[in-house]
């Protein structure tokens, strides 16, 4: 919980104390490792003992760089794991994609023509940033394959791309069901919006 850039707040549950009753309890994390390991991977202990949920607040974090984290606790003869969990640190508002070169809003500006994408678009500030644009057809492919990671697409609607055929008279959308391209003649059609801004 409690997911920031560089911080996240890890929860844990012992049920049973063991035999002999544990000695160490905590986490461990890994930006490689699908099931991370006291032995291969970072970890942090987590102060307390007996039964019951514990947590630490895990600082230090690189913004949009899959952790995968899982609870432990050990004794004398070995250690027990709790199940994986997956999560991104990253800012509330938009999201990092390092490899493409973007940012990436968070949610939808609206369901409206392209005109209206454009300045929806290039009017946004969000995060504080002023050069918000509507993605070409090509990053919008990248949105679509980082559609899990990005969060909050309407997967059964449609999105606009800035891409317009060299007669400029067809504009080109994705169907986000399918990640199909299309084009269309009429940019009155109402789809959805989602902004970008290229990386420094």
């Amino acid at each position: 919980t409690d997911i920031d850039e560089t911080t996240a707040v890890l929860h844990g549950s012992v049920e049973a104390e063991g035999i002999p009753a544990y000695t160490e309890r905590g986490f461990v994390y890994s930006t490689t490792f699908s099931n991370p390991t006291i032995e291969e991977d970072g970890k942090v202990v987590a102060s307390g003992n007996g039964i019951g949920e514990f947590e630490v607040a895990l600082t230090g974090l690189t913004t949009d760089v899959k952790y995968y984290v899982r609870a432990y606790a050990m004794n004398d003869d070995g250690i027990s794991y709790g199940e994986s969990v997956l999560f991104y640190p990253s800012n509330p508002d938009y999201v990092i994609l390092q490899d493409a070169g973007l940012m990436v809003q968070r949610y939808d500006l609206g369901d409206v023509g392209w005109n209206s994408a454009i300045l929806l678009c290039e009017n946004s500030t969000v995060g504080g940033y002023d050069d918000w644009r509507l993605p070409t057809i090509d990053e919008l492919g990248v949105l679509y394959n980082n559609r899990e990671h990005i969060g909050n697409f309407d997967l059964d609607s449609c999105y606009w791309s800035s891409s317009v055929t060299s007669d400029s008279y067809s504009y080109y959308f994705m169907d986000f069901r399918t990640g199909n391209i299309y084009l269309v003649y009429d940019k009155s059609y109402n789809y959805n919006v989602r902004a970008v801004r290229s990386l420094p």
